[in-house]
Formats: C-alpha cells, sequence, structure tokens
C-alpha cells in the first residue's frame, strides 16, 4: 500500500494520507464533481482499512466546503470512525477560523452527526512577523 498525495488546486484541497495513520486534507473542498474527487480517498480508506496503523489522526482544515463535499467527508470520516472501532485509535481534528463562527459550528454538528469526538481548533496565527529592515 503506497501512501497518497494529491495536490491541491483551486477547487480542491490537498490530500496527504500517509500510511503511518497520519491523513490530513487542507484547502479548500468545492470540486465540479464531489464524487469523483473522493472516489480515490474512498479506495485508499478501503486498502487501509485492510492492514490500518495502531492510530489514526485525521486533520480536516478547510477554508471553504461546499455542500456535496460535506455530504462525503461525512462519509470518509464514517469510514476512518469504523475503523477505529474494529482496530486502531482515531483522533479527528478540525481547524478552523477563529474569524469564521460558521466553520466553528459545522465542527461542532459533524461531532453531533457522527457521535464521535472532534478537537476543535482554532489555526489562528500566534504572533506577528516582521521583516528586517
Amino acid at each position: 500500500m503506497a501512501n497518497l498525495y494529491i495536490e491541491k488546486t483551486k477547487k480542491t484541497p490537498e490530500i496527504t494520507f500517509l500510511k503511518n495513520g497520519d491523513l490530513h486534507i487542507m484547502g479548500s473542498c468545492i470540486p465540479e464533481d464531489a464524487n469523483a474527487f473522493f472516489h480515490p480517498l474512498m479506495l485508499w480508506m478501503d486498502d487501509f482499512s485492510k492492514k490500518p496503523s495502531d492510530t489514526i489522526n485525521l486533520t480536516i482544515d478547510l477554508e471553504y466546503i461546499n455542500t456535496s463535499s460535506t455530504t462525503l467527508i461525512i462519509k470518509f470520516m464514517r469510514k476512518a470512525i469504523e475503523i477505529d472501532i474494529e482496530k486502531s485509535s482515531i483522533k479527528i481534528i478540525w481547524k478552523y477560523d477563529p474569524e469564521d463562527e460558521d466553520a466553528y459550528e459545522q465542527g461542532e454538528m459533524l461531532q453531533k452527526i457522527l457521535k464521535h469526538p472532534i478537537l476543535l481548533v482554532s489555526n489562528q496565527i500566534k504572533g506577528w512577523f516582521t521583516s528586517p529592515s
């Protein structure tokens, strides 16, 4: 089984799924065909479930997600949780912009739908950086 990496575009997030259980989805998720975009992710997860790592860390850091993608993210998260029930320990992290109340609420909603804890983490940059003069 190989790791899965999909480069981000303007409409699709970067996907980094490592066979050690570190799974990252980052960027905007507004693909024209959400089913086609998520298909390889689901196949990878099916393959991964045959011999999962002891721990799974699923980090989702989306700037924007459309309705059809939300449905498939839920389906993907359910697959990950099913692996957890059978063989491993899963931690789901939902990153959100602290200025985007909807993103925070979406993380809370997912937690209720999935009936599984989700760590809601602000992706706020700490401190200010200035360039030397």
